[in-house]
């Protein structure tokens, strides 16, 4: 029941971009193998069993092929990765960035009382470690995830990280079996012993595979300037 309530209609609905910005996404799409064609009705099955019927060939596909992944099972490590990805010390603002002006990966959106031109490493360690790690419970997470969920955490937001972590948690229990979890948007007790329940290294994978389908959605709705970027981080 679960996996037809969570199905997203990927590469449904009018296109919202044009030019290079559209072909970014069709590359990402073909690259991850996102792409999930409207299905033709079956007879004598309810609208929409075609897209669950893809959805699990496509979801049961990702844990059958675990990606090789960096691990990254220390705080230190994580941030050091984040840090290079964001630029380290560049004092930036990028047009059509929502995130505002930017400086050791902490932006003036997330953080509007900071003096974002003054910020240093050491600030933005204790502010990474504080409201990103320590929220998603990053210690606590196999070593294969936390550093993916701690990230994302960083650049799309704690609740946005713990959610695609307990949907990834129930794609897995919807096509192997095992625990499942609310989506709440909070890492808690029954998230964090579910996420220790399976396969680590397929879990991470069904992880970034949901991240990036997150990734491209944002990048149709009007951000595909970013989206390369945003991918490199997956």
């Amino acid at each position: 029941m679960y996996l037809c309530a969570c199905l997203v209609a990927l590469g449904s609905g009018p296109p919202l971009l044009a030019g290079d910005e559209k072909d970014k996404v069709q590359q990402a799409e073909t690259k991850y193998g996102l792409h999930v064609p409207t299905p033709m009705p079956i007879p004598g099955m309810a609208p929409g069993v075609g897209s669950a019927i893809i959805r699990l060939s496509q979801i049961n596909q990702v844990l059958d092929n675990p990606e090789e992944n960096k691990h990254m099972p220390t705080f230190e490590e994580a941030f050091d990765r984040a840090m290079a990805i964001e630029g380290y010390d560049r004092l930036h603002t990028v047009e059509g960035d929502p995130g505002g002006t930017t400086k050791w990966g902490v932006s003036q959106r997330a953080f509007p009382n900071l003096n974002i031109a003054e910020m240093t490493r050491d600030k933005a360690k204790f502010l990474y470690r504080t409201q990103y790690w320590d929220r998603v419970k990053a210690d606590k997470l196999p070593d294969a995830l936390r550093g993916h969920v701690f990230d994302t955490a960083g650049n799309q937001g704690v609740n946005k990280a713990a959610s695609l972590l307990q949907e990834a948690i129930n794609l897995y229990s919807s096509t192997r079996g095992g625990p499942s979890v609310t989506v709440d948007g909070g890492i808690g007790p029954q998230t964090i012993a579910a996420a220790n329940s399976y396969n680590p290294e397929r879990l991470a994978t069904l992880f970034r595979h949901l991240r990036r389908e997150d990734y491209i959605n944002q990048a149709k709705a009007g951000q595909g300037k970013f989206l390369f970027g945003w991918l490199n981080r997956t």
